[in-house]
């Protein structure tokens, strides 16, 4: 059976679960310390256009995976 997944970005009303996401993958890894930003360090990351990302929503609405991406370079 093929599964069909709809990618939606991010809206700035998506963040708490963005962040839960992250929170909730932090305890999977056993490491939920590791989880230092603020839910309002993602609004503001967000708004000022530092992070960015997109859903991945299932056909019966359930958001089952997400992108991040965020600003950042080395060299």
């Amino acid at each position: 059976m093929n599964k069909i997944f709809t990618i939606i970005p991010w809206k700035k009303k998506d963040i708490p679960v963005v962040y839960d996401m992250v929170v909730q993958l932090a305890i999977f890894e056993k490491e939920p310390e590791a989880v230092i930003a603020t839910l309002e360090n993602y609004y503001k990351a967000f708004e000022d256009g530092i992070i960015a990302g997109h859903f991945a929503v299932a056909e019966n609405g359930k958001t089952v995976g997400m992108t991040l991406y965020y600003e950042g370079f080395s060299t």
